[in-house]
């Protein structure tokens, strides 16, 4: 008869964290496989990974705030130009070329109209420059607006009250 060897078996565990904060999960394996050196291997990976999306976010915004930027800046040569003008100025032409003085001057024209004029993209262009400007702002000073409704409620009950005599 042949012996039977007794075979261990780990449990299996998933990771199931709501957040996927690196610091958790290095926590739960170094508790849990006793193995800290896996558990810092597994955070430095989640917080590269993490690294990694937020600098990918952050050329996404750059690209969106450097246009915004262009358009704001190419309203405010309105001055430059005679309302419904239909050739940009020629040192507009030696400064950006053709291509890129025509895009201004249809800004500029666009800047000299009324606020409800004027075409949607000058004001998002303003409010995404705006908005990205102050998110930087409120990022860097790490002073954050706390978000909070209070509610006032009228309370018209009347306590009767009951005198004791000694």
């Amino acid at each position: 008869m042949e012996a039977i060897k007794p075979a261990i078996v780990k449990p299996s565990v998933s990771l199931s964290h709501k957040d996927n904060d690196p610091k958790s999960i290095a926590e739960f394996l170094s508790a849990h496989t006793g193995r800290s050196d896996l558990a810092n291997q597994v955070q430095d990976v989640k917080r590269s990974e993490l690294t990694a999306k937020r600098e990918k976010f952050r050329l996404i915004e750059d690209d969106i705030l450097e246009q915004s930027m262009t358009v704001v800046k190419d309203a405010a040569f309105f001055r430059e130009i005679d309302p419904g003008q239909t050739k940009p100025p020629q040192h507009w032409i030696d400064e950006l070329g053709y291509e890129e003085a025509i895009k201004r001057l249809r800004v500029a024209n666009a800047a000299w109209l009324g606020r409800k004029e004027a075409p949607y993209g000058l004001a998002m262009a303003q409010a995404t420059m705006t908005a990205i400007v102050k998110a930087r702002t409120t990022e860097k000073t790490n002073d954050r607006p706390l978000n909070m409704q209070v509610m006032m409620v009228k309370n018209d009950i009347t306590l009767n009250t009951v005198e004791v005599a000694e």
